[in-house]
């Protein structure tokens, strides 16, 4: 199965979490640029993230692989001592081609994705049409450099931080 990953870190050194997620997560087959962007939903004055989106292909149910994902987040010290907490690592599932998951655990495509450019940009470097899919409406990266999405995405403030990160 093919599963699109958003991977964050706002706290510690940003840079090495992501580089840990990069090096613990197998089966990855694309990797997007890094962004720097404004912490949405958390209290003012939250450091700036370093985000990015990774694409994996593996054999674990969506489950499994949110499973594994957690372990990677306790490998970079994440800690939840509340919602919206700042975080060394934090990882979610997406996006995941042709699977719709509702659980109290997991959401197939992710509820608030659509709600955040952090995602949908670096997910349209990768796939467009999964970007479209989690936006709920067409989301190119053309639209976006001609500002079609300023208005939706006002409060929200991301620039390109680095390239995409080599994959051995």
């Amino acid at each position: 199965m093919i599963f699109y990953l958003s991977l964050g870190s706002n706290i510690g050194d940003r840079q090495r979490s992501l580089d840990l997620a990069l090096s613990s997560l197998d089966g990855i087959i694309g990797v997007s640029s890094i962004y720097s962007t404004t912490a949405v939903g958390m209290e003012p004055g939250s450091d700036d993230f370093l985000n990015m989106v990774v694409c994996v292909e593996t054999e674990h149910d969506p489950l499994a692989l949110l499973s594994e994902v957690n372990r990677i987040e306790e490998k970079a010290s994440r800690l939840r001592p509340f919602p919206m907490a700042p975080r060394t690592l934090d990882i979610d599932l997406i996006f995941s081609p042709g699977l719709t998951i509702e659980t109290q655990r997991l959401n197939l495509p992710h509820k608030r994705a659509k709600d955040r450019l952090f995602v949908l940009l670096p997910l349209a470097e990768l796939d467009e049409l999964a970007a479209s899919v989690v936006y709920q409406g067409e989301f190119t990266l053309e639209g976006f450099y001609l500002g079609t999405y300023d208005s939706v995405f006002s409060d929200q403030k991301i620039e390109k931080y680095g390239d995409p990160p080599k994959i051995n």
